[in-house]
């Protein structure tokens, strides 16, 4: 190459590398919600986390490496936290030196969004989007003997909330939803082991189940974890009234069932669905009952034949983390 135009190649290669950068920092896609469909992996559990260091004479290769170890670092304390909640994990904090000492191990790949050297600063750092190997994580837990970790496969929690003809629901805990009881008997006949509605009331409060019901994975990770299963099966069930209230014919109900079902190793939602039921009964309440459990049947069929098909698939290895779209250093230029 002809020696002038080599700043002007570096200086074209800088600006596509910034390019690139930006459009990394796009939101990235929204996770399948679609029945029976499960999360890819790659995206399955990624988070965003930074590091800055400061940098030991003018090697600002050997600081990148030190920002990336720790923003790697810092992407599994997240996951722990997750997976024990903020008590047990401060509890812990001496016995978990070991595993943070070398997060690597846990990283199924990462890629950079951002990275920048500061001369004045004499600092680096970096901003990364961060895939872990969640079995990995919980295996590395178990073998600390820390909780009780997720139970067996055919483990399930199991909460659904219910809005009808109550105008003033009671709290969660003082409710006797007739989908989840009819959901978690069908599953139990399916083999399944379900965590009993009292022993999740003994464990979490209801500010908790309900963050998790409205959203909150992390949540309902934690309770999986806590609870020793390894799927939580979250829902809401919502009842109307058909026709007139009143009068000597039959109430007619129609109720509208929806489930996520929530993975403790992956850290995500592997399974949705909605489905409806009518009832006829001589009141409301009978009209309701039947049509939450006929949806509650439905629906039942679906979560079996997911979750056993889900059962089957088994996480990758251990192996050395992928890296992605490794920036060129600036002072490489």
């Amino acid at each position: 190459m002809i020696p002038h135009t080599r700043p002007v190649f570096m200086l074209l290669m800088l600006v596509t590398w910034l390019f690139a950068a930006s459009l990394s920092r796009a939101e990235p896609p929204a996770p399948l919600e679609a029945a029976g469909e499960e999360a890819p992996a790659a995206e399955a559990g990624e988070r965003e986390v930074g590091a800055s260091v400061a940098v030991t004479g003018d090697d600002f290769v050997k600081a990148r490496g030190r920002a990336v170890h720790e923003a790697l670092k810092k992407a599994l304390k997240e996951a722990l936290r997750e997976r024990m909640g903020e008590r047990e994990y401060a509890a812990h904090g001496k016995e978990l030196r070991s595993l943070l000492a070398n997060p690597e191990r846990y990283v199924r790949s990462y890629r950079f969004l951002d990275a920048a050297d500061h001369f004045e600063e004499k600092t680096s750092e970096v901003l990364l989007s961060v895939s872990l190997y969640t079995q990995a994580v919980q295996r590395a837990l178990g073998d600390l003997g820390m909780l009780s970790g997720p139970g067996a496969s055919d483990r399930v929690v199991v909460v659904i909330r219910e809005s009808g003809n109550d105008p003033e629901p009671l709290p969660l805990w003082e409710q006797h939803p007739i989908s989840e009881m009819a959901l978690a008997g069908l599953l139990a006949q399916s083999g399944m082991d379900v965590v009993p509605r009292g022993r999740l009331r003994a464990l979490f409060s209801e500010e908790q189940v309900q963050r998790a019901l409205e959203g909150d994975i992390a949540q309902a990770v934690h309770i999986g974890w806590k609870a020793g299963a390894d799927t939580v099966i979250l829902g809401n069930a919502v009842s109307t009234p058909l026709g007139e209230t009143a009068g000597a014919g039959p109430a007619r109900v129609r109720s509208i069932l929806s489930v996520k079902a929530v993975s403790v190793r992956k850290s995500a939602v592997i399974a949705a669905k909605s489905d409806f039921a009518q009832g006829e009964g001589q009141d409301l309440q009978a009209a309701e009952e039947k049509a939450l459990k006929s949806a509650s049947s439905k629906i039942t069929k679906f979560l079996v034949d997911s979750l056993h098909r889900l059962e089957k698939q088994k996480s990758a290895p251990v192996a050395r983390p992928r890296v992605e779209s490794f920036p060129m250093p600036v002072n490489d230029l």
